[in-house]
Protein backbone atom coordinates (compact mmCIF):
# COMPACT_ATOMS: atom_id res chain seq x y z
CA UNK A 1 0.00 0.00 0.00
CA UNK A 2 1.43 3.33 -1.01
CA UNK A 3 1.79 5.86 1.74
CA UNK A 4 1.34 9.53 1.08
CA UNK A 5 4.49 11.45 1.95
CA UNK A 6 3.73 14.80 3.59
CA UNK A 7 5.05 17.73 1.60
CA UNK A 8 6.28 20.75 3.49
CA UNK A 9 4.59 23.92 2.31
CA UNK A 10 6.96 26.69 1.19
CA UNK A 11 7.37 29.64 3.50
CA UNK A 12 6.49 32.98 1.98
CA UNK A 13 7.73 34.94 5.00
CA UNK A 14 6.17 38.14 6.27
CA UNK A 15 3.54 40.03 4.34
CA UNK A 16 4.35 43.45 2.91
CA UNK A 17 2.38 45.37 5.54
CA UNK A 18 4.25 43.63 8.38
CA UNK A 19 7.61 44.36 6.76
CA UNK A 20 6.69 48.03 6.37
CA UNK A 21 5.41 48.39 9.93
CA UNK A 22 8.56 46.82 11.37
CA UNK A 23 11.01 48.78 9.22
CA UNK A 24 9.38 52.21 8.96
CA UNK A 25 10.23 53.43 12.50
CA UNK A 26 13.92 52.69 11.82
CA UNK A 27 14.29 54.42 8.44
CA UNK A 28 15.22 58.10 8.13
CA UNK A 29 15.60 60.74 5.47
CA UNK A 30 19.20 62.00 5.60
CA UNK A 31 19.50 65.63 4.57
CA UNK A 32 22.51 67.90 4.26
CA UNK A 33 22.67 71.34 2.65
CA UNK A 34 21.89 70.15 -0.89
CA UNK A 35 21.68 66.35 -1.07
CA UNK A 36 18.94 64.07 0.23
CA UNK A 37 19.16 60.33 0.73
CA UNK A 38 18.02 57.58 3.06
CA UNK A 39 19.53 55.92 6.11
CA UNK A 40 18.49 53.31 8.65
CA UNK A 41 19.07 52.91 12.35
CA UNK A 42 21.01 49.96 13.77
CA UNK A 43 22.32 49.12 17.22
CA UNK A 44 25.93 47.96 17.36
CA UNK A 45 27.90 47.38 20.57
CA UNK A 46 25.06 48.97 22.55
CA UNK A 47 25.32 52.18 20.51
CA UNK A 48 22.99 53.61 17.87
CA UNK A 49 24.28 54.34 14.37
CA UNK A 50 22.68 55.39 11.10
CA UNK A 51 23.99 53.67 7.96
CA UNK A 52 23.80 55.51 4.66
CA UNK A 53 25.81 56.04 1.45
CA UNK A 54 28.97 58.11 1.40
CA UNK A 55 27.93 59.86 -1.82
CA UNK A 56 24.85 61.25 -0.05
CA UNK A 57 27.02 63.23 2.36
CA UNK A 58 28.05 66.82 1.87
CA UNK A 59 31.47 68.04 3.01
CA UNK A 60 29.90 69.13 6.29
CA UNK A 61 29.89 67.60 9.75
CA UNK A 62 26.24 67.76 10.74
CA UNK A 63 23.17 66.25 9.16
CA UNK A 64 19.48 66.04 9.90
CA UNK A 65 17.86 62.62 10.18
CA UNK A 66 14.07 62.77 9.84
CA UNK A 67 11.85 59.85 10.86
CA UNK A 68 8.52 59.04 9.20
CA UNK A 69 6.62 60.25 12.28
CA UNK A 70 8.07 63.73 11.73
CA UNK A 71 10.64 63.57 14.53
CA UNK A 72 14.10 64.87 13.57
CA UNK A 73 17.48 64.71 15.20
CA UNK A 74 20.98 65.85 14.36
CA UNK A 75 23.70 63.39 13.43
CA UNK A 76 27.44 63.62 12.88
CA UNK A 77 29.47 61.63 10.38
CA UNK A 78 31.86 59.38 12.30
CA UNK A 79 33.10 56.98 9.60
CA UNK A 80 33.28 56.98 5.79
CA UNK A 81 34.45 54.37 3.32
CA UNK A 82 34.45 56.02 -0.10
CA UNK A 83 35.59 52.78 -1.71
CA UNK A 84 32.45 50.99 -0.48
CA UNK A 85 30.20 54.07 -0.61
CA UNK A 86 29.39 53.52 3.07
CA UNK A 87 28.98 56.13 5.80
CA UNK A 88 28.22 55.74 9.49
CA UNK A 89 26.43 58.57 11.28
CA UNK A 90 26.17 58.96 15.04
CA UNK A 91 22.79 60.42 16.05
CA UNK A 92 22.89 63.09 18.74
CA UNK A 93 20.35 61.62 21.16
CA UNK A 94 19.07 63.55 24.14
CA UNK A 95 18.95 61.56 27.39
CA UNK A 96 15.22 62.27 27.67
CA UNK A 97 14.45 60.61 24.32
CA UNK A 98 13.10 57.07 24.73
CA UNK A 99 14.90 54.08 23.26
CA UNK A 100 14.76 53.85 19.48
CA UNK A 101 13.83 50.77 17.48
CA UNK A 102 16.54 49.46 15.18
CA UNK A 103 16.89 47.08 12.26
CA UNK A 104 18.81 43.81 12.44
CA UNK A 105 21.56 42.94 9.98
CA UNK A 106 21.52 39.46 8.50
CA UNK A 107 23.83 37.63 6.13
CA UNK A 108 21.71 35.81 3.59
CA UNK A 109 22.23 33.53 0.62
CA UNK A 110 20.60 35.76 -1.97
CA UNK A 111 19.64 33.70 -4.97
CA UNK A 112 18.03 35.02 -8.19
CA UNK A 113 14.30 35.42 -7.72
CA UNK A 114 14.44 35.99 -3.96
CA UNK A 115 11.94 38.61 -2.82
CA UNK A 116 13.07 41.66 -0.86
CA UNK A 117 11.76 45.16 -0.12
CA UNK A 118 13.30 48.63 -0.06
CA UNK A 119 12.06 51.57 1.98
CA UNK A 120 13.40 55.06 1.37
CA UNK A 121 12.99 58.70 0.41
CA UNK A 122 13.01 59.08 -3.40
CA UNK A 123 13.06 62.76 -4.35
CA UNK A 124 12.83 63.51 -0.63
CA UNK A 125 9.44 61.81 -0.21
CA UNK A 126 9.67 59.76 2.97
CA UNK A 127 8.22 56.28 3.32
CA UNK A 128 8.30 55.06 -0.30
CA UNK A 129 8.06 51.26 -0.32
CA UNK A 130 9.00 49.09 -3.28
CA UNK A 131 9.31 45.37 -3.94
CA UNK A 132 12.73 44.18 -5.10
CA UNK A 133 13.56 40.90 -6.83
CA UNK A 134 17.15 39.67 -6.70
CA UNK A 135 18.48 39.34 -10.26
CA UNK A 136 21.89 37.90 -9.51
CA UNK A 137 23.67 36.41 -6.52
CA UNK A 138 26.15 38.88 -4.98
CA UNK A 139 28.98 39.43 -7.45
CA UNK A 140 31.97 41.15 -5.86
CA UNK A 141 30.71 44.00 -3.70
CA UNK A 142 27.25 44.33 -5.22
CA UNK A 143 23.80 42.77 -5.22
CA UNK A 144 21.79 43.41 -8.37
CA UNK A 145 18.03 43.66 -8.04
CA UNK A 146 14.96 44.73 -9.99
CA UNK A 147 12.73 47.37 -8.38
CA UNK A 148 11.00 50.65 -9.00
CA UNK A 149 13.84 52.93 -7.93
CA UNK A 150 14.60 56.65 -8.07
CA UNK A 151 17.14 59.21 -6.73
CA UNK A 152 16.88 59.38 -2.94
CA UNK A 153 16.71 55.62 -2.41
CA UNK A 154 20.50 55.57 -1.85
CA UNK A 155 21.14 54.33 1.68
CA UNK A 156 17.85 52.45 1.90
CA UNK A 157 17.78 49.04 3.58
CA UNK A 158 17.30 46.01 1.35
CA UNK A 159 15.01 43.90 3.52
CA UNK A 160 14.54 40.14 3.31
CA UNK A 161 10.86 39.35 2.74
CA UNK A 162 11.06 36.20 4.88
CA UNK A 163 12.96 37.36 7.97
CA UNK A 164 12.40 41.13 7.92
CA UNK A 165 16.14 41.68 8.47
CA UNK A 166 18.43 43.90 6.39
CA UNK A 167 20.47 41.91 3.87
CA UNK A 168 21.98 44.87 2.00
CA UNK A 169 22.08 48.64 1.53
CA UNK A 170 21.00 50.32 -1.70
CA UNK A 171 23.85 52.28 -3.28
CA UNK A 172 22.59 53.27 -6.71
CA UNK A 173 20.69 52.41 -9.86
CA UNK A 174 20.97 52.12 -13.61
CA UNK A 175 17.78 53.58 -15.00
CA UNK A 176 14.55 53.23 -13.04
CA UNK A 177 14.37 49.46 -12.59
CA UNK A 178 17.89 48.09 -11.99
CA UNK A 179 19.31 48.68 -8.52
CA UNK A 180 22.58 47.90 -6.78
CA UNK A 181 23.16 47.19 -3.10
CA UNK A 182 26.05 46.38 -0.78
CA UNK A 183 25.78 42.95 0.86
CA UNK A 184 25.80 42.80 4.66
CA UNK A 185 29.11 40.96 5.07
CA UNK A 186 31.39 43.80 3.84
CA UNK A 187 29.26 46.28 5.80
CA UNK A 188 29.79 44.20 8.96
CA UNK A 189 33.54 44.11 8.31
CA UNK A 190 33.68 47.90 8.06
CA UNK A 191 31.56 48.27 11.20
CA UNK A 192 33.93 46.00 13.11
CA UNK A 193 36.94 48.03 11.92
CA UNK A 194 35.19 51.27 12.88
CA UNK A 195 34.09 49.95 16.30
CA UNK A 196 37.59 48.70 17.13
CA UNK A 197 39.07 52.12 16.37
CA UNK A 198 36.32 53.85 18.34
CA UNK A 199 37.02 51.62 21.35
CA UNK A 200 40.75 52.42 21.19
CA UNK A 201 40.01 56.15 21.09
CA UNK A 202 37.65 55.90 24.07
CA UNK A 203 40.17 53.83 26.07
CA UNK A 204 42.95 56.36 25.38
CA UNK A 205 40.96 59.22 26.91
Amino acid sequence: MNQRVPVEKPSFGLDAVSIYERAAPCVVKVQGDRKIGTGFLIQYLAMYFILTCAHVLEPIDNFTAKFLNGFSLRATCTFVSRKMDLAVLSPIIDENIPEFPSLELESSQLQPGKRCWILGSPYGMEGAFSGADILQAPLGDFIRFKALIAPGFSGSPLIDAESGAVVGMVTGAAGTSLGFALPIEPIRSELTFFADNLTRVQQSR
